[in-house]
């Protein structure tokens, strides 16, 4: 899948709509079927990084290929974590995770497989369904990252890099593409040659998590969101529709 090709920007449209439409109808409208529709989107994502599990050990994938420790191959645990069980620190790193890299693997995917190979769809599958659970988590769930967050995030994103540095060493293999870039052209490629490409690479996820975060610090500093105001003056303007007043209802709000 190459980038900007029709099936890439299908596949990133069906990932867009279905997130948007979870997140606003679980924000918009939870009832009695919110827990049920989280711990199967909760199942769905644990099956979507299983059955590589699965497809590994029958095909006799070497340990330098079939070990989950690439980022994406951990998100969609953690975000299955946070849905089943609330966990503030799941949903902040499943958040943060599934936006700065399951997103940037949808976006310039190293995906050597084609369309409809089962590699091909367990990999849009497993990354679209991180990234519509890395929204829902703050959007419509209201887990949203707490102070500290940020420093959290990174602390485990560097254990994870240890972790996946001394597999390389072991197995020889590539995780979190310590050893080597990828073979297909990412973001990575634009950084230079190995091993700076390293620190370029910690630079953009550092900037990539403070922009993420942005929001809630902006909400947690401003607590009243525009969201709120949109809604006073919406509902101040149709109780005084006939009212001249009514216009200036929402200047008033802020």
């Amino acid at each position: 899948m190459t980038f900007g090709s029709p099936l890439q920007l299908l596949a990133l449209g069906l990932v867009a709509t279905t997130a948007a439409i979870t997140s606003a109808a679980v924000r918009l409208h939870p009832g009695p079927w919110l827990p049920l529709f989280t711990r199967m989107l909760a199942v769905l994502l644990v099956a979507s990084e299983a059955i590589w599990w699965l497809y590994a050990a029958v095909h006799h994938l070497p340990l330098a290929v079939a070990l989950p420790l690439q980022l994406c191959d951990l998100a969609p645990l953690v975000a299955a974590l946070a849905l089943w069980w609330r966990w503030p620190l799941a949903a902040e790193i499943a958040y943060f995770w599934g936006l700065a890299g399951s997103t940037q693997a949808l976006l310039t995917p190293d995906l050597p497989d084609r369309f409809p190979s089962f590699l091909f769809l367990q990999y849009i599958a497993e990354h679209g369904l991180t990234v519509v659970a890395a929204l829902l988590l703050p959007i419509g769930l209201g887990l949203h990252p707490r102070p500290g967050a940020l420093l959290r995030v990174t602390l485990a994103t560097a254990g994870l890099v240890v972790i996946a540095g001394i597999a390389d060493l072991l197995t020889g293999g590539d995780y979190m593409f310590l050893a080597r870039p990828p073979a297909s052209p990412t973001l990575l490629s634009l950084l230079g040659p190995w091993p700076w490409y390293l620190a370029g690479a910690a630079v953009v996820a550092l900037v990539l998590v403070a922009l993420l975060e942005l929001p809630f610090r902006w909400q947690r500093r401003f607590p009243k969101p525009v969201y709120a105001l949109m809604s006073t003056c919406s509902t101040r303007s149709s109780s005084l529709a006939a009212s001249s007043a009514a216009p200036w209802t929402c200047v008033s709000a802020l």
